[in-house]
């Protein structure tokens, strides 16, 4: 699904909100992600958030377990929940083009990511879990 505003997408998703696997709500506005609204995707398996202007992800991030694709580029990210590493079947994670400054302790435990960017940010150090 492909979708131009996240304010009322429970509504009018009605019950099918459950059955959706791929979600792009890419080049909106939004500054952040309901953890309500969240939680109701239980199988996603991607999820695009590029071009908008989150801040932070919530806690929550880790009851999407089906999810293997997040692309985040182009955001404010600061921080990462350290929720975001027991994402166990994620392959691929955008975080190029955000403002952080350090990834979670974590990281590592992503055992089945293959891509990760994060380009065009403000690390000044990767960890060795990484790699």
């Amino acid at each position: 699904i492909y979708y131009q505003s996240s304010s009322n997408l429970d509504q009018v998703l009605g019950e099918q909100i459950t059955r959706i696997t791929n979600l792009n709500l890419s080049q909106n506005f939004m500054n952040g992600l309901s953890a309500n609204l969240l939680q109701k995707f239980r199988n996603l398996v991607s999820l695009s958030l590029e071009n908008n202007s989150i801040s932070s992800l919530p806690p929550c991030i880790s009851s999407l377990q089906s999810l293997t694709s997040l692309d985040l580029h182009g955001n404010a990210i600061h921080v990462l929940p350290q929720s975001l590493c027991s994402l166990a079947a994620l392959t691929h994670l955008d975080l190029s083009v955000n403002n952080l400054q350090s990834l979670p302790m974590t990281i590592g435990e992503l055992q089945q990511l293959r891509s990760l960017y994060l380009q065009c940010n403000q690390l000044t150090l990767l960890l060795g879990g990484i790699g």
